[in-house]
């Protein structure tokens, strides 16, 4: 589901997130873990150090900023896990930070930890519950919850109930100490935090075109990078402002000059290359990365080097990418993929018909379409813009189909299938 490099650029953190659960024969349930996978990325091709254990998950994962911690959120276990390296290895420190949701919101909704976000200085941590569409704030010196708030118009202005917003949180950054923004998934909007005093405060709510997802800012932290999901483009906006830079489209090669603009490249999640002159972006409906070059002419108002980004191509990937990062260098990027086709019954065993050996062994219990996908790590050095043309046109292939003869004799790429 999600990847994350240390502050140093040397280790990669990959998590998983997903349907885990295994049973035996009478359907008692065995196991349910997910695990964060560790690699070494310091001289580029990721070599694998360690698989840890983790009970549940959903998405969330953050450094902190020392390098020296990590946290990974639990999910429907409504707490956050807390890592060190102990000299030898990174293990689990303490028990999990509980966030005291008795339940989600909903008959019969569990309480979800989902994105997490740590402060410049490393002391807190915010944490979104998109199960109760609320924030939790989080002391990491003591590890307790010292804040929450509720990010639904009514909860926060008597006179606002009922209007939409908040709803659905889904990931978070920080910027500095005392800015945070959430990206509020069923409402197309960002939230805006002042977390002051430890006071979470709504400053502003900012309408997006489409639900935004995950998020990332810039060294400078003066540019915010949004993934909108569904109509295909990704959001820059003046975290100085909070007003809207520009808006990149990741679908302008499956489009046409003077024709329609097709949707659902689905962009999920943002990496920028260590001199901030790229842009990557991960589009698991086409199965995709999307490159974008960040060098144009000086915006001196706003400080920002992106006047006019250009995309430079496609790199193909496994199905449905959810997260890239890049090393140190930038030379080498790191995409997984969430998905995979499920294969075929081990036993062949059925529900129906169940053979003797796959009831005595259990294996019918476990034959769930959802137990039998795995997600995919891609590692590539970063292409050059030739090895990138070539690059692009295999993605164009693999979703389009070309029709070189039809009725009005012109070529034309024409969609034809996402997966």
């Amino acid at each position: 589901m999600t990847t994350s490099v240390s502050p140093d650029g040397k280790t990669l953190l990959v998590l998983t997130s997903g349907y885990n659960w295994w049973h035996d024969k009478d359907f008692n349930t065995l196991s349910f873990d997910e695990f964060v996978f560790i690699y070494d990325i310091s001289k580029g091709k990721p070599v694998k150090t360690q698989a840890i254990k983790v009970p549940n998950t959903f998405m969330g994962m953050a450094w902190n900023p020392n390098g020296k911690e990590f946290y990974v959120s639990g999910g429907l276990n409504d707490n956050v896990h807390s890592y060190q390296h102990n000299g030898t290895q990174w293990a689990e420190f303490g028990e999990p930070i509980a966030l005291r949701h008795s339940a989600g919101l909903g008959i019969g909704n569990s309480p979800m930890a989902a994105g997490l976000g740590v402060n410049q200085d490393g002391t807190r941590l915010l944490v979104t519950n998109l199960s109760n569409d609320s924030v939790s704030l989080v002391d990491l010196s003591n590890r307790k919850e010292i804040a929450e708030l509720d990010l639904r118009p009514g909860k926060n202005n008597p006179t606002k109930t009922g209007v939409p917003g908040g709803e659905f949180p889904n990931w978070v950054v920080i910027k500095g100490n005392g800015k945070a923004y959430v990206s509020s998934l069923r409402d197309r909007e960002l939230v805006v935090l002042d977390l002051t005093g430890d006071q979470l405060k709504i400053t502003q709510r900012i309408p997006v075109t489409g639900n935004p997802g995950r998020m990332i800012l810039d060294r400078s932290q003066k540019r915010l990078f949004v993934a909108l999901d569904n109509s295909d483009k990704v959001a820059v906006f003046n975290t100085q402002n909070d007003k809207i830079l520009m808006s990149l489209d990741v679908n302008k090669p499956f489009g046409f000059e003077n024709g329609p603009r097709y949707t659902g490249s689905h962009p999920n999640s943002l990496a920028l290359s260590p001199d901030e002159s790229r842009l990557y972006v991960t589009m698991g409906g086409t199965n995709s990365l999307s490159v974008f070059s960040l060098d144009g002419n000086q915006d001196k108002e706003n400080n920002s080097k992106d006047k006019n980004p250009r995309l430079l191509g496609l790199i193909p990937t496994g199905w449905y990418p959810s997260s890239v990062s890049l090393d140190a260098k930038g030379g080498h990027l790191y995409v997984i993929n969430a998905l995979s086709t499920a294969g075929p019954n081990p036993q062949k065993c059925s529900s129906i018909t169940p053979e003797a050996n796959c009831t005595d062994s259990g294996y019918n219990t476990n034959q769930y379409v959802l137990q039998m996908r795995h997600g995919g790590l891609l590692s590539l050095p970063v292409p050059g813009q030739k090895v990138l043309k070539s690059l692009t046109e295999q993605v164009l292939a693999n979703n389009w189909a070309y029709d070189k003869g039809h009725e009005n004799n012109h070529d034309r790429w024409f969609f034809a299938f996402a997966h």
